[in-house]
């Protein structure tokens, strides 16, 4: 059998009808689902509507309570009854809540999951990554980490992280700047980040741009911090200045992340 795919035993409380199947496992879903065929076989009633999104629209969809009966443990739950020919699917609200229901196997890579989960928000607390000329300039951008560590921050140097074999140096990138709280480029001198930059102008990623009075790599981003409110440019006099600027930089970047942060808060409804 796929390593997805679990025997499981569903009854309906009610009726104590019951019926086993072979439930599919996925982490990508939030709520757990069963095909309308099953709920016309328990003869299950509808105990609440909602709303779920799906790759044809938003579809209005009745819930019902059910019991499942997975590796001999009995977990009662609600469930979202879909029209479409579906297998039933175990979702993240079942799984993050009855680990220890599941075979092994599967424990194993839940367990795993759920770390990653737990530390990415930790991660992104005092991550910030850092961009610029990493070759002729490795140097400056080091001087940039020992600036930001002093203020509490962990710094990433792209070329200082292990690349990963399946990944390009364009994914990387994305990939690192979406787990850090902030980015700042070093902008003087012409490199990569140029294409680095348009990366989190995209992915309205916070991001502080710094650079020497009089240099710069490019005229073609000079109106980033203009048209993007996420994206602000700092200037110092030489080398030795550079600290200045970074702090700057800190100062607005925390700044702007608690504007987003109030305003995603205010947004989404469902995080208060």
């Amino acid at each position: 059998m796929d390593n997805r795919f679990i025997p499981i035993k569903i009854i309906n409380p009610q009726n104590d009808k019951e019926i086993l199947v072979s439930a599919m496992i996925d982490t990508g879903a939030d709520s757990s689902c069963i095909p309308k065929e099953i709920v016309d076989i328990l003869e299950l009633r509808p105990i609440s509507m909602s709303k779920i999104a799906t790759a044809a629209g938003t579809l209005q969809v009745e819930n019902y309570f059910v019991k499942f009966e997975i590796n001999n443990k009995s977990i009662k739950t609600q469930v979202t009854g879909i029209s479409n020919p579906i297998p039933v699917l175990l979702g993240w609200d079942i799984i993050s809540s009855n680990i220890n229901a599941f075979p092994n196997f599967i424990q194993s890579v839940f367990q795993e999951t759920i770390s990653l989960l737990e530390i990415i928000p930790k991660i992104k607390q005092n991550t910030v990554l850092i961009l610029g000329q990493d070759t002729t300039e490795i140097e400056r951008l080091r001087k940039i980490k020992d600036i930001l560590k002093n203020s509490g921050y962990e710094s990433l140097i792209v070329k200082e992280i292990t690349d990963i074999e399946i990944q390009s140096t364009e994914e990387k990138v994305n990939m690192l700047a979406s787990l850090s709280r902030f980015i700042l480029c070093d902008n003087t001198f012409p490199s990569g980040h140029i294409d680095e930059l348009k990366i989190c102008a995209m992915n309205r990623f916070t991001t502080a741009i710094i650079q020497e009075e009089g240099k710069g790599a490019t005229w073609m981003q000079a109106d980033y911090d203009v048209d993007y409110n996420y994206i602000k440019t700092f200037t110092y006099k030489d080398f030795s200045n550079i600290k200045n600027a970074v702090d700057k930089a800190i100062k607005w970047a925390e700044n702007r992340i608690q504007i987003r942060k109030t305003y995603f808060n205010n947004l989404y409804k469902w995080r208060k």
